[in-house]
């Protein structure tokens, strides 16, 4: 039974605002990876791409787990959900994010993509009964709200590309895959096995989705293109590679997970509600793409979404 004169300062877990400072980080990291894969684009096929990500990312999760000396010994029992975790996160993810970009403008891309907030917090309702409390539905549909500023009205886009309905039901996938990634990410770190209750670490999880997501990449590359652009490399497109391998997906997934397992997936999920509003700043810096107002505002709402809910818990 818990003790009553413990505080109850707000309500919030211990290491809250690190966990909030830890899933803020990959939402930026996340949200710079659009316009990167843009230009990786212009390099490589959506799959070889998919393949760098895994092969950078589980690179420097390796030298990481050598350098703490953290355990990841891999547990059997474990073994399907790891396998999950990474098609979902890794490899879907992933192969579908590029797909979308490729046949849909990218701003609708990435709001498609940006509903995955909404759909993690619903599924975490579900499945692990978290309550949805008022601020955070309001935080979520301020989010998604100034997401759709941004995109519709900052930056006029329109369902246009190569093949929309195609790039728009691929975006909708992208996100029920990312926060099915989420939910199952929560299950596994959280999960307790054995007589002393030993709980998975966040590295562990994260070391595994990579290494597990390199031969499903491999296959699917060599299927679709036989790694014909994967064995002709360049300098500037190994670059955008290696940025979306190492920083928007090694370092970004490691600092999430870290994170959810200290404020839990519905807040960490909320945060993730940042990353359009890092996409109109990366564009801005590489693309050169004027900020104008309705873009501003759309940013505004973000911030303000995230605040209600974080703040008003």
């Amino acid at each position: 039974m818990e003790s009553k004169s413990e505080p109850k300062s707000a309500g919030r877990p211990k290491g809250f605002f690190l966990g909030l400072a830890l899933t803020i980080t990959s939402a930026a990291l996340w949200g710079s990876a659009y316009p990167v894969i843009q230009l990786a684009l212009q390099y490589y096929d959506s799959f070889t791409i998919t393949v760098y990500r895994a092969l950078f990312g589980a690179l420097v999760l390796t030298l990481y787990v050598v350098l703490t000396q953290k355990s990841v010994r891999p547990k059997r029992q474990d073994l399907k959900y790891l396998v999950l975790v990474s098609i979902l996160g890794a490899s879907g993810f992933w192969t579908l994010l590029s797909l979308s970009v490729k046949y849909l403008q990218a701003d609708i891309s990435s709001f498609l993509a940006a509903l995955y907030p909404l759909i993690a917090v619903v599924f975490a309702s579900i499945i692990f009964h978290d309550k949805m409390k008022v601020s955070s539905v309001i935080g979520v549909l301020l989010g998604i709200f100034g997401t759709l500023t941004i995109v519709i009205f900052g930056e006029n886009a329109r369902f246009t590309g190569s093949s929309p309905v195609v790039g728009s039901l691929i975006g909708v996938t992208a996100s029920f895959v990312w926060a099915g990634y989420l939910v199952a990410s929560r299950f596994l770190i959280s999960r307790k096995t054995g007589s002393n209750g030993e709980q998975r670490s966040p590295e562990y999880v994260t070391f595994y989705t990579f290494l597990f997501a390199i031969p499903l990449t491999l296959l699917l590359m060599f299927l679709t293109s036989s790694g014909r652009y994967f064995l002709q490399p360049s300098p500037n497109g190994i670059f955008y590679v290696g940025y979306l391998g190492i920083a928007a997906s090694g370092i970004a997934f490691l600092s999430f997970n870290k994170g959810m397992k200290l404020i839990g997936i519905t807040s960490a999920a909320i945060n993730q509600l940042l990353f359009p509003a890092v996409t109109v700043v990366v564009t801005f810096f590489i693309f050169g793409v004027t900020v104008n107002f309705a873009e501003i505002a759309g940013m505004a709402l973000i911030i303000a979404g995230i605040l209600i809910a974080q703040l008003f818990r």
